[in-house]
């Protein structure tokens, strides 16, 4: 039998500024059950955004998830 924990989340990701063209990171961890039961998905401005595009980069590892949007440009601006 496997019982599914609800997801808390420990680590909010945190504001950044950085300069067009370079690349802002973003990361959040959670307690709970890990990945594939549990997914994260990206907000700005209460939107998801779409990380399907070619500068945009997710990482997870069991409990943590980045977020990395490469050669950032105006419209990325969140």
């Amino acid at each position: 039998m496997y019982a599914a924990v609800p997801p808390v989340i420990r680590r909010l990701p945190l504001s950044t500024r950085v300069t067009e063209g370079d690349t802002a990171r973003f990361d959040c961890s959670f307690i709970g059950t890990p990945y594939p039961h549990t997914r994260i998905g990206w907000l700005s401005k209460q939107q998801p955004i779409n990380v399907s595009l070619l500068h945009y980069n997710t990482i997870r590892m069991l409990f943590y998830f980045w977020l990395h949007i490469c050669s950032l440009v105006n419209y990325d601006k969140y």
